[in-house]
């Protein structure tokens, strides 16, 4: 009986999230959250990929970071796939880094079959309760971008405006002497 009810909970967590992101990519409002405060420092991680690499917030200082917060049962996250490989392809050589942490219950076994039929052209993280808490994940998709000197400068929740983005991006990049 506590399986059963454990299940359905989890069914319950995984349908109100996917409702919040088919809302969120239909044009409804996503429902309010507390914000991390812009301007203040993003919350640091360490988060490994499949292969086991662990990747941490720290060692991208000096480069612009998009965190981008998603799951392979969402639709709105795999709509966006195309977009953030695009992003990816345009940013690269420059101090930028696209980072994907996956919220996926089942991790590997959800992500393993996903990644080998579908393009992901930049780092896919496996993401732990402590920094899904410190980034206040409680829709999908939610991104956040954060300067070179580690400050969180926007988020974003639901699918992301592709040109808003490379914008948003661009304006962070560390100016180069000529």
């Amino acid at each position: 009986m506590k399986k059963y009810l454990a299940s359905l909970a989890v069914a319950a967590l995984a349908i109100a999230l996917a409702a919040v992101s088919w809302k969120v990519h239909e044009g409804g409002e996503a429902p309010a959250t507390p914000a991390l405060a812009i301007g203040a420092p993003a919350p640091g991680f360490e988060l490994a990929d499949l292969a086991g690499k662990t990747y941490s917030l720290a060692h991208y200082r000096g480069k612009v970071v998009l965190l981008n917060f998603w799951a392979t049962w969402c639709p709105a996250c795999r709509e966006e796939l195309p977009d953030l490989n695009k992003i990816a392809a345009g940013m690269k050589g420059r101090d930028f880094v696209l980072l994907a942490p996956s919220v996926d219950e089942d991790g590997r076994r959800a992500l393993m079959p996903f990644l080998a039929r579908t393009e992901v052209d930049y780092p896919v993280l496996l993401c732990d309760a402590k920094t899904a808490s410190a980034y206040q994940i409680y829709g999908l998709p939610a991104s956040f971008l954060i300067a070179p000197d580690g400050r969180l400068v926007q988020s974003y929740l639901g699918p992301l405006a592709p040109e808003q983005v490379e914008n948003d991006i661009l304006k962070e990049l560390p100016r180069r002497n000529s």
